[in-house]
């Protein structure tokens, strides 16, 4: 209560109350992963991690990524086995809205998470390397409407 009726004096004082202190940590917190853009990640030593639902990842992937469907990560279990820790892992989602998260709680598990920045959209955007199933040549059954022209 004081210090509201302070603070309240101060700003009507013409005053303004004192900014924190700067700090500018020398290396990211683990809990907030490095962000880097596609053709960074393309370049980059690591792997990538799709967290995208299967059924995505099997309609198109990165060639190389992995599946790991945000869906199945709980941040009371470690996320992964068998993956060494010193490996960085370039996270992705379809726009990253789950990509951040699930970066997040592979960090906070002592990985080197790394976000891919606007996610499956921004790659197959920037036209990176992008593997789509191999479209079957057969005739459509009977009754089902052909394919879309291209």
């Amino acid at each position: 209560m004081v210090s509201v009726i302070a603070l309240s004096l101060l700003l009507a004082c013409g005053g303004a109350p004192p900014a924190p202190p700067r700090s500018t940590p020398a290396e990211p917190t683990a809990l907030v992963p490095t962000v880097i853009t596609p053709a960074e990640a393309q370049g980059r030593p690591g792997l990538l991690v799709d967290v995208r639902p299967a059924a995505d990842f099997a309609a198109g992937h990165v060639p190389g990524a992995v599946s790991l469907p945000f869906s199945g990560l709980d941040p009371y279990q470690p996320p992964v086995t068998g993956w060494s820790k010193d490996l960085p892992l370039l996270v992705m989602s379809e726009r990253n809205r789950y990509g951040a998260v699930a970066a997040q709680l592979l960090a906070a598990a002592g990985y080197r998470a790394q976000l891919v920045e606007g996610g499956a959209v921004a790659w197959q955007g920037q036209g990176l390397p992008w593997e789509a199933p191999i479209r079957s040549a057969d005739p459509p059954a009977s009754g089902a409407a052909p394919p879309p022209s291209e």
